[in-house]
Formats: structure tokens, sequence, C-alpha cells
């Protein structure tokens, strides 16, 4: 998989419920993900089969060893233990109704590190949370 920086101002453009829900969240980073055949036909599915079937460790060494690190000091100091992470902290309590009836994944569900809050065709967000971040 082979992701690229995009511009924050771009992405702030699209109309996207995660703009509102996040109002008060700062954007720090924005990615994209090229999708091979891309076009009126794909959905967040397609991305989130890529996103979460590539799992292999990067390439780089120094990432490689820097998550590793992350991990096992995580592991020892218990950042992220469930304590971390909350169930009434969680953004999931923003949702409105009609997220959770449109949202294709149930809201709660858990992918990988990831709390689900919604899945809907064109979009979807998710978030993690720990002693050391809040990330969506």
């Amino acid at each position: 998989m082979t992701s690229m920086r995009a511009d924050p101002a771009e992405f702030q453009k699209l109309d996207l419920r995660c703009h509102a829900f996040l109002r008060d969240v700062p954007l720090h980073d924005v990615w994209t993900i090229p999708l091979d055949d891309g076009g009126p036909t794909r959905t967040i599915n397609d991305v989130r089969a890529i996103l979460f079937a590539d799992r292999r460790s990067p390439t780089n060494l120094a990432v490689q060893g820097l998550f590793a690190l992350r991990w096992t000091i995580g592991r020892a100091l218990g950042w992220d233990d469930e304590r971390h992470d909350p169930p009434g902290a969680s953004y999931m309590l923003r949702l409105a109704e009609a997220d959770h009836s449109r949202s294709q994944v149930p809201p709660g569900a858990r992918d990988r590190p990831f709390r689900v809050l919604y899945v809907f065709g064109d979009e979807a967000l998710s978030e993690l949370r720990n002693a050391t971040v809040q990330r969506f």
C-alpha cells in the first residue's frame, strides 16, 4: 500500500460528516491512499479492505524499531490498557441516531486497536485512545 500526504485545506473542502463531528479537534495530518481502477464505483469498504489487509511490517528498519519500542514500552507501562480507553470517554457518545442507523459497521466495534465510530458508503471514522494519544 502506498500512501501520500495530502493538503489539509483540500480535505476540509470535502463534504464529509467528520468535519462537523470533529469540529473541536485540531487537524494534524491528512493522507491519501490511491486505489487502482478507482472511480465512482469505489466505496469506503475498498479502502478499509486495503488498510486492514496490509498487515506487513514497515520495510524501513528505523520505523520497525520505533514501533517495536513503542509497543514494548506501552505493554510494560500499561499505556494501552483498557483503563485509558473507557467507553464513556469515546466520541461514540457524539453520534446522532442517524449516524448509528446509517453505519454499515456497528458503532463501537473493534478494528484492531481502533473503535469504529461509523462506516458510511463513502466515509469512515474510527478512534484510537490510549495513555499517549487520541487519534481519529
